[in-house]
């Protein structure tokens, strides 16, 4: 289960751009181009992150998709889960 201290919130946040649509990662990216970030000594892709945050709960078998087809995006308005 991914839990966030506030200091990764917090690190989170400061490694986001908001735009109208989109909202960047400006962080690290890994060689597909997502967004990453470590937390408590694992990799974890930014856009889950977003997603946990707004949403509460995150499945290990859960999918979380693009709407916006940007790689860099973590928007989660802007995605879509799937089983």
């Amino acid at each position: 289960m991914l839990k966030l201290p506030n200091k990764d919130i917090k690190r989170f946040w400061s490694k986001v751009k908001k735009t109208r649509g989109c909202w960047e990662w400006i962080g690290t990216l890994d060689s597909s181009n997502y967004g990453q970030m470590s937390v408590n000594g694992k990799l974890i892709l930014a856009h889950r992150i977003s997603y946990k945050l707004f949403y509460e709960k995150l499945l290990n078998k859960l999918c979380v998709l693009h709407k916006c087809d940007n790689s860099k995006c973590v928007n989660p308005r802007d995605r879509k889960s799937v089983v």
